[in-house]
Parts: C-alpha cells; sequence; structure tokens
C-alpha cells in the first residue's frame, strides 16, 4: 500500500497570509496568532509547509480579523476567499494575472492551465482541470488537506477578482477524499 504524501504549500505564500494580518492589525495580531497556533508563524520563503499547518493559521487569522463565523463551514469557505487575496499580492500571482486578460475567455486559458500554478505553489497535491463538451469548466483535487469549503470560498473569491461577479462555484465531494469543483458563468 503506498503511503500518502503530506501535502505542503510554500512558505512564502503562507508568509503572505501573516503579512496581511500584520498589516490589518499590527504586530500585536500577530503575537496573538502565535498564541492561538501555539508555535511561531516564521517561515522561510521556500519552506515547504504542511497545508494542515496553513489551514490552522488561516483559520485563526479568520478568528481573528472578523470572530468566528456562525459555522465550521462559513469558517473554512471565509479563509479560502482570505487565502486568494492574499495568493493575488504575491509576486507570482502578480506576474501570472497579468499575462492573461481579466476575460471570461482569460479565465479559462488559466482554470484550464492551472496545473503550473499547483506546481509552483504546493507539492504532494492532485489537481486536474478540465472542460465539457458543453464547455463547463471543472477542477478535481486530491491529497489537500483542505476542508472543502476552502476552496470553494478560494475560487468563489477568483471569479470575482477576475471580474466574473454572476458567477457561482458548487463544490462536491467525490470518494477517497477528493473534490470536485465546477464552475458556472457567463462566456
Amino acid at each position: 500500500m503506498e503511503m500518502k504524501k503530506t501535502p505542503t504549500i510554500k512558505g512564502v505564500f503562507v508568509n503572505s497570509h501573516i503579512q496581511r494580518l500584520r498589516k490589518e492589525r499590527g504586530k500585536s495580531a500577530v503575537k496573538e496568532l502565535e498564541e492561538r497556533y501555539g508555535k511561531s508563524v516564521k517561515f522561510s520563503d521556500t519552506e515547504d509547509v504542511p497545508v494542515k499547518e496553513e489551514v490552522k493559521i488561516l483559520e485563526a487569522i479568520i478568528d481573528i480579523l472578523e470572530g468566528p463565523p456562525v459555522s465550521l463551514s462559513k469558517r473554512s469557505f471565509e479563509a479560502g476567499k482570505l487565502h486568494f487575496q492574499n495568493f493575488s499580492t504575491t509576486t507570482f500571482a502578480k506576474i501570472l494575472f497579468a499575462s492573461i486578460p481579466k476575460t471570461p475567455a482569460g479565465f479559462e486559458k488559466l482554470l484550464l492551465n492551472s496545473e503550473y500554478i499547483v506546481n509552483n505553489v504546493f507539492k504532494n497535491t492532485n489537481f486536474e482541470s478540465q472542460k465539457s463538451e458543453d464547455g463547463t469548466l471543472t477542477v478535481t483535487m486530491g491529497n489537500n488537506d483542505y476542508p472543502i469549503e476552502h476552496f470553494h470560498g478560494l475560487f468563489s473569491e477568483w471569479l470575482n477578482f477576475w471580474g466574473l461577479k454572476d458567477g457561482k462555484v458548487e463544490a462536491k465531494e467525490l470518494e477517497g477524499n477528493r473534490y470536485e469543483y465546477t464552475f458556472l458563468y457567463k462566456k
């Protein structure tokens, strides 16, 4: 039986969450984050941080910035939105997003080539995007350690960022701890 490899994210992206907290609430909020998290939140940019740890950090940041939402799924959804907002401020995202027009066709091109993004951000995750015959875009994720609502929020925020405000994302859990996200928007 094959051992599951731990999914990780590069430290530079985790650091973007901490920078956001520091910018909005100051050093005392970062200290509060470390107390809630139970350890230091200092990561090198190239460090491979386990995704489970990033989730704990992001959800603690949501609690500090907004107070705990009503439900755990809402908290995970909001953490996903924050994740995308912070990702979009990184140099990598700025270069990537500047190279693609903010149109429905540009979004589709980026999403269908998102394996490039995933390979530069994560390790040991499974990510596949595809377009069906009817033009519907789907992303299937596995071995990622995020709650299903995390990427539901991230992808919803991505649609909004791209100017596809009438769009929505449907999230579905599949067998084998995999998730499928379907994108619905005007093309």
